[in-house]
C-alpha cells in the first residue's frame, strides 16, 4: 500500500512539472468547471396556512409560506392515513374528529423542516345558516322552529322589508326580505331582551331584563353593551315596560315607577321618579294623575303642573303631533227635574304644548248614563274617534265639539264578538254566527268597511300595524308575528310558533346516521329526513292516533326497530321505518319497553288484579321480536324507564328514587338502595356492569356492579334530567328541563354544563358521532349540532 502511494505521488509531480514547462500534454486549455447552483433555503419562518376547522365532505385547503419557492419538496400527512406531495393541496375528510396534520419541506441538499398543525373536522352541513349559540355555525342550532324556538318579545319594522326582533336568551334577529329569512346577530347576552327600536337603518337600541342595554351604529352587525339603566339600589331587576329613542344619543327607558335616561349614547344614565303617560317625539314627558297633568322637558328631573282638574280625568292624554294635546273629562250630576243623572263630556285642548288650554263640551255623546271612555284617537287636529266601554263608536270632524254615532254594518243573525278602536283611527270588528266568524276593517273612521282575514289558527286579530299601502303586520297572543302584503287578505308567519306547526311538533325522533332520521309528530304522522334534519317529509299519514303519552323509537339495527306511540301500543318495522306492523299486544296498554336485540324484548303493562280489585303493573317478555308477548311476572309500580343488558338482567327506575333489578328476565325484582328521593326518569346500560340513571333535581346515579350498589355522580342542578346517551365509554350527554345539558369526556368522572340557547324542556338527546347530534324538546323544538355542541 505504501509503494502505491509513492508511485501516485511521483506521477502527479511529473505531470505538474511537464505542465509548467509547456510539455508533456495537450496544448489546449482545460475545460472550465461549471458553477454549482446553491440549494433553495427553507425559510426560517416556515408556517402552515390552513383553517383550524373543516367539515366532513368539504375539501379543506392547505398551504404554507414556502409554497411559491422553487426547488423545494413537500410531504403532507393529513392524520387520517392520506398524504400529498403538492405544495398547496386540498383534502376531504370522511369522518369528524381532531387530526394532526404534518408538513415536511426539504431542499436539494437534504435539509428539511417539519411542522405540525391540528385541524378540527366537524359536520356542519345540516346547521349551515341556522341560528346557533356559537359563531360560524357552532354550538347548538335551531332546526325547528325557525329562526328560533325561543319566544320573541318584540319586532321593530323600519320599512316593509327591514326589521329586527328581540327575545329570550339575548337573541336579536334581522330580516331584509320582509321576514322570509332571518339572520342572527351576536349580542353576547343570555338574558331576555324585551324591546328594540331604530331611528334609521344604522342606529338602534335594545333593552332587556337585569338592566341590559345594547346599542348599534351599523344596523346590528355589531351590538355594544352600554352602562346599565338600572337604579343602583333597585331591588327589582325585571324587564323595562317601554323604550323610547329620542335621537342618536338620547334614549329613555321606563321601568315601574321610575325612568332612566341617557343623553350620551348609553355611557351614563340618570334615574328620575315617575312613570309618564305619554312621551312626545321630542322627549317631552306628560304624566297624568287623577287630577293633574305634569309636563317635563328634562326627562323627569323637574316637572311642571300645566293643568288641574279637581273632578279628575276620564282617559289618558292624547298627543297631536309635537305641540297638540287633548284631555278628557266626564262630569255626572243629579238632575232633580228629570230624576236622573246627567252626564256631560268635556275635551280640554292645547295647541301650544300646554301653555294655554281650551275647554269645550262634547255634544252628541250620551247624557243620560255614566259614560266610560275606553279609548279616544285623533288622526289630526279635527278628526277623531271615541269608543265607550259598551263598544259604542262616535266620530268628530270639528276637533271634538260635535260627535255622531258611527253606523256599523248590520249584524243580521250574527252577533258582535269584538269591536276595537285602533291607533290611527282604524276600527276592527269581529262578528260570529252560524256561518262562522267574519272580520271587518275600516280605515276611514267607519264610513266604509272591507272584509279581512286573521292568521291561520288565530280566532281574532290583534292590533295590526301598517307598513305600506297594503302591507301590515300583527302580533298574536302567543308571541307569533305575521305579515300581510295584500291588505290583510292573507297572512304569512314570519316569526314564532303557528298552530299548524304545533299540531305537528315532534313527539319522538331517531337518527340512523348524519343524514337520515325519523320522527313521529303530534298528528300521528311519520316523517323522514335525508339531510340531517334540515327538511322533513311525511312518509306515512295516520300511522298512530294522536294521543299524549310516552313516545319512543328504538332500532337494534338499520332495519329492525320498534315504536311506542302515545296510544300505548308498540309498532314494529323490519325495513328501517318504511313500513310498520299492526300494534303489538294490542289488548294491553304499554307504558315502557326495551329490546335487548332483534328477538328479546320487554315491556311494562298492567292487568286487573281481582285480589286487589285494581290494575297492577306487569312485565311482558317477547322472544320473537315483539310478534307475541307473555307475562314474565308482577312488576314494581310507578316505573318510568326500563332497560336490559341481556335476556335475564335488567333495571327499572321510577318515582321516589326507586331502582329495582332483575336477574331472571323480569320474573322477580329486588329493590336497591339509592339514597335519593327524587323521581328517576331514564336508565341506561353502557356495558354489562355499568349503569347510569338520571332524574329530577339534577340527580345522576351510577352503578359499576350491575345495579347492586349505586353512587351519586351528580346532583344540585335545579333542572329535572330526562334523557342520557353514551356514544362510547368516554363521551356522553344528558338533557332535561330548563334547557339543561350536561356532557362528559371522561366516562362520567366529571360533567360540564353545556349552553343550549334555550330554556325549553329537552326530552331526548341523540348523537351519531362525537360532533353530530340532535336534541328534541317541547313544542316541537329540534336543536342540532355539527361541532359536538360547543
Amino acid at each position: 500500500m505504501k509503494k502505491t502511494v509513492q508511485v501516485m505521488t511521483v506521477s502527479v509531480l511529473v505531470a505538474s512539472l511537464l505542465s509548467a514547462c509547456g510539455g508533456g500534454g495537450d496544448s489546449s486549455s482545460p475545460e472550465p468547471t461549471k458553477p454549482t447552483t446553491p440549494a433553495t433555503v427553507i425559510p426560517e419562518t416556515l408556517a402552515i396556512k390552513a383553517a383550524a376547522s373543516a367539515d366532513v365532505g368539504t375539501a379543506a385547503s392547505f398551504d404554507n409560506s414556502a409554497s411559491a419557492l422553487a426547488g423545494l419538496k413537500f410531504a403532507w400527512s393529513f392524520g387520517d392515513g392520506s398524504s400529498s406531495t403538492e405544495a398547496s393541496p386540498k383534502h376531504e375528510y370522511a369522518k369528524v374528529g381532531d387530526y394532526d396534520v404534518s408538513l415536511k419541506v426539504s431542499n436539494e441538499d437534504g435539509a428539511f423542516k417539519e411542522l405540525k398543525f391540528r385541524v378540527s373536522v366537524n359536520n356542519r352541513a345540516h346547521v349551515k345558516g341556522l341560528a346557533c349559540t356559537g359563531a360560524a355555525d357552532s354550538g347548538w342550532c335551531w332546526q325547528q322552529p325557525k329562526p328560533s324556538g325561543n319566544s320573541q318579545s318584540e319586532i321593530f319594522f323600519l320599512d316593509a322589508k327591514t326589521a329586527w326582533s328581540v327575545g329570550e336568551q339575548g337573541e336579536i334577529f334581522k330580516t331584509v326580505d320582509g321576514g322570509k329569512t332571518w339572520a342572527k346577530q351576536n349580542t353576547g347576552l343570555r338574558s331576555p331582551l324585551v324591546s328594540v327600536k331604530f331611528i334609521d337603518a344604522n342606529n338602534g337600541w335594545a333593552v332587556g331584563s337585569l338592566g341590559a342595554v345594547l346599542r348599534t351604529t351599523d344596523g346590528g352587525a355589531t351590538w355594544i353593551q352600554q352602562a346599565s339603566w338600572l337604579k343602583f339600589d333597585a331591588y327589582w331587576q325585571g324587564a323595562p315596560s317601554a323604550l323610547h329613542v329620542i335621537g342618536p344619543n338620547t334614549v329613555l327607558v321606563v321601568m315601574d315607577d321610575y325612568l332612566s335616561v341617557s343623553t350620551d349614547g348609553g355611557a351614563s344614565w340618570v334615574q328620575n321618579q315617575g312613570r309618564p303617560s305619554q312621551v312626545g317625539l321630542d322627549g317631552t314627558l306628560w304624566t297624568q294623575s287623577y287630577d293633574k297633568l305634569l309636563k317635563s322637558t328634562d326627562f323627569g328631573k323637574t316637572s311642571k303642573e300645566v293643568f288641574s282638574s279637581p273632578k279628575g280625568f276620564s282617559a289618558p292624554p292624547t298627543l297631536l303631533g309635537t305641540t297638540g294635546l287633548v284631555l278628557t273629562r266626564v262630569n255626572s250630576m243629579w238632575d232633580s227635574n228629570t230624576g236622573q243623572n246627567r252626564t256631560t263630556t268635556e275635551l280640554i285642548r292645547s295647541q301650544d304644548a300646554g301653555a294655554t288650554w281650551e275647554t269645550i263640551e262634547a255634544k252628541g255623546l250620551p247624557t243620560n248614563e255614566y259614560l266610560y271612555i275606553y279609548r279616544i284617537e285623533f288622526t289630526d287636529a279635527m278628526n277623531g274617534l271615541l269608543m265607550t266601554g259598551n263598544s259604542a263608536l262616535y266620530r268628530t270632524v270639528d276637533g271634538g265639539r260635535n260627535w255622531v254615532a258611527v253606523q256599523l254594518p248590520a249584524l243580521g243573525n250574527a252577533y258582535q264578538y269584538d269591536l276595537r278602536l285602533l291607533s290611527g283611527g282604524k276600527i276592527y270588528r269581529q262578528v260570529s254566527g252560524s256561518a262562522g266568524a267574519e272580520h271587518n276593517f275600516s280605515e276611514d273612521g267607519g264610513q266604509t268597511w272591507r272584509k279581512i282575514s286573521v292568521p291561520k289558527g288565530q280566532y281574532s286579530l290583534g292590533e295590526p300595524k301598517q307598513l305600506g299601502e297594503k302591507t301590515w303586520w300583527v302580533k298574536s297572543n302567543v308571541n307569533s308575528f305575521y305579515l300581510s302584503s295584500d291588505g290583510m287578505q292573507t297572512w304569512t308567519l314570519i316569526s314564532g310558533p303557528d298552530a299548524e306547526s304545533v299540531q305537528r311538533s315532534f313527539r319522538a325522533t331517531w337518527f340512523f346516521d348524519a343524514k337520515r332520521g325519523l320522527a313521529l309528530n303530534a298528528a300521528g304522522e311519520l316523517q323522514e329526513t335525508l339531510d340531517g334534519g334540515l327538511s322533513w317529509q311525511v312518509k306515512l299519514k295516520d300511522l298512530v292516533s294522536p294521543q299524549y303519552g310516552d313516545t319512543r323509537f328504538q332500532f337494534t339495527s338499520a332495519s329492525k326497530g320498534w315504536l311506542l306511540a302515545g296510544d300505548g301500543k308498540v309498532y314494529r318495522s323490519e325495513d328501517g321505518g318504511a313500513s310498520w306492523s299492526a300494534p303489538l299486544s294490542s289488548s294491553r296498554r304499554i307504558s315502557a319497553f326495551h329490546f335487548v336485540d332483534d328477538k328479546n324484548g320487554f315491556a311494562v303493562s298492567s292487568e286487573y288484579s281481582s285480589e286487589d280489585s285494581a290494575e297492577k303493573p306487569v312485565m311482558l317478555a317477547s322472544t320473537d321480536g315483539g310478534q307475541s308477548w307473555s307475562k314474565a311476572g308482577r312488576f314494581v309500580p310507578n316505573t318510568s324507564s326500563i332497560q336490559f343488558s341481556s335476556a335475564l338482567k335488567g333495571v327499572a327506575v321510577g318515582a321516589g328514587g326507586r331502582i329495582a333489578v332483575t336477574e331472571d328476565g323480569g320474573k322477580t325484582w329486588v329493590n336497591r338502595f339509592t339514597g335519593v328521593s327524587a323521581s328517576l326518569n331514564r336508565v341506561l346500560y353502557t356495558d354489562a356492569k355499568t349503569i347510569w340513571v338520571v332524574g329530577e333535581r339534577g340527580v345522576v346515579l351510577q352503578s359499576v356492579d350491575g345495579g347492586v350498589n349505586w353512587v351519586l355522580a351528580q346532583q344540585g342542578d335545579s333542572a329535572d334530567l330526562l334523557d342520557i346517551q353514551f356514544l362510547d365509554a368516554q363521551r356522553a350527554w344528558i338533557v332535561g328541563s330548563l334547557g339543561a345539558m350536561l356532557a362528559t369526556q371522561d366516562g362520567g368522572k366529571s360533567w360540564q354544563r353545556v349552553y343550549t340557547g334555550t330554556q325549553k324542556k329537552l326530552n331526548k338527546v341523540f348523537f351519531v358521532d362525537p360532533r353530530t347530534g340532535w336534541v328534541a324538546g317541547e313544542d316541537g323544538s329540534l336543536l342540532a349540532t355539527g361541532t359536538g355542541g360547543i
